[in-house]
């Protein structure tokens, strides 16, 4: 490619150095034309022929020429010189640009690195929190529920001895009692409704409707409930204690939690 350059460039230079040599013919030519006496000269570009015919007096210089395949030379150098220069410099910005999007992704990929972490990091804190907090509520629930089992044992006891202490006290004055209660013991009253067993709960004629054996008596089903919450009860969901049906939960109350 570079000697087809050259070779257009010397074409190029071999045509302007034509030209400027027709030029300079010219010249000669116009101004030998203005003398009388060599009008007709036909070589009078030649200096030789000028000084023969003395058709101009002064001293004629043919125009100078360049040196056309030195030009030619050194424009074909500072051609090449640019397109090295050129390439050198699209190499270096190509290479800038190369180095600037390897950097940018790089930084890219360092933030997502950092975001995941991060990420993973606050992931790890939530869950580490929530063990926390859920480890707290179950141990607060433990808490609760071994004080108020010993409440309501404290209480148990405290009724069973206040119940014994009753007793005891009872059965201590029952010699003294018995004469006056047999005097004040009323006469029992008529009542309607027939002869059939009584319902200790409410004292009325339980018919087979409604009968419902529990505690070794007869009720009504409505009517056998626990003594302390008036829950209504079955013969399968029904504890006593001291003669008195109770719910699970206050005969464990009751009992000190003993089942």
């Amino acid at each position: 490619k570079k000697d087809k350059k050259k070779d257009k460039k010397k074409d190029k230079d071999g045509e302007k150095e034509k030209e400027a040599k027709a030029d300079g013919e010219r010249e000669l030519k116009e101004c030998c034309a203005e003398k009388k006496d060599c009008a007709e000269t036909k070589d009078c570009a030649e200096k030789e022929c000028a000084e023969k015919k003395d058709c101009c007096k002064q001293e004629f210089t043919a125009p100078a020429t360049r040196d056309i395949n030195a030009d030619s030379s050194n424009d074909g150098d500072a051609a090449v010189a640019a397109a090295e220069k050129a390439a050198a410099e699209k190499a270096a910005a190509d290479k800038a640009a190369a180095d600037k999007a390897a950097a940018d992704k790089a930084a890219a990929d360092k933030a997502a690195a950092d975001k995941a972490a991060a990420d993973k990091a606050a992931a790890e804190k939530a869950a580490a929190d929530k063990a926390a907090a859920d480890k707290a509520a179950a141990d607060k629930a433990a808490a609760e529920k071994k004080a108020a089992e010993k409440r309501a044992t404290e209480k148990a006891a405290a009724e069973k001895k206040a119940a014994a202490d009753k007793a005891a006290a009872a059965k201590k004055e029952a010699p003294k009692a018995a004469p006056a209660a047999a005097a004040a013991k009323p006469k029992p009253k008529f009542r309607f409704g027939g002869g059939g067993d009584k319902c200790p709960a409410c004292g009325k004629t339980v018919y087979a409707t409604e009968k419902l054996m529990a505690l070794k008596k007869v009720w009504h089903r409505g009517c056998f409930r626990c003594s302390k919450c008036n829950t209504t009860l079955s013969p399968s969901s029904q504890y006593q204690h001291e003669g008195k049906p109770l719910c699970k939960a206050h005969y464990v109350e009751q009992t000190g939690g003993k089942l």
